[in-house]
């Protein structure tokens, strides 16, 4: 609050919480009496960071917001007068930078993981104008669209690329 005070800005004490992550939470209280509440989860560069450590409902919330641009683009996925080869282009530049945002931390499970291959899937079917009720298994899709690696495996390189970074750091960062 003082850092804040010396650059002319000034903290709302009713909208600042704060998350402890391993130690001891409570709230915290301020020489002058002010407190300041410690939240279950936050918001923080578009990424939800839980007090359990956990990533679940932010890959979730990744994953609902992925299904959102989909339907949204529907009209471009069912149509027959653009190429295959540009919806996947599509989706590849919306709804994977969508879905991938802050995917270098997350910690999932396999549900995740078949979550994540469900909604490319549902993608990629639209892309190619097969509904699930037409029973073309998912090897065809992606044999038909062309699809070199998965959202889980490009996920999963992100995550090595990500802790290649980490690793080169210094030990006092």
């Amino acid at each position: 609050k003082e850092e804040y005070e010396k650059a002319g800005l000034s903290m709302n004490m009713e909208k600042t919480k704060y998350r402890c992550i391993g130690g001891e939470s409570g709230d915290l209280e301020l020489e002058n009496g002010e407190k300041i509440c410690e939240c279950n989860s936050y918001q923080y560069l578009g990424v939800k960071i839980q007090k359990d450590g956990k990533d679940e409902k932010e890959i979730r919330q990744r994953i609902g917001q992925g299904r959102r641009g989909i339907k949204r683009l529907n009209g471009i996925w069912w149509s027959k007068e653009i190429t295959k080869k540009r919806k996947y282009n599509i989706y590849n530049t919306v709804i994977k930078s969508i879905v991938l945002y802050g995917a270098e931390a997350w910690r999932w499970t396999e549900a995740d993981k078949r979550r994540l291959e469900a909604m490319e899937m549902d993608a990629l079917r639209r892309s190619c104008g097969v509904s699930r009720l037409d029973r073309v298994p998912n090897t065809t899709i992606k044999e038909i669209i062309g699809l070199k690696e998965t959202i889980v495996q490009e996920a999963e390189k992100i995550q090595l690329f990500w802790y290649g970074h980490v690793r080169k750091m210094e030990q006092h960062r």
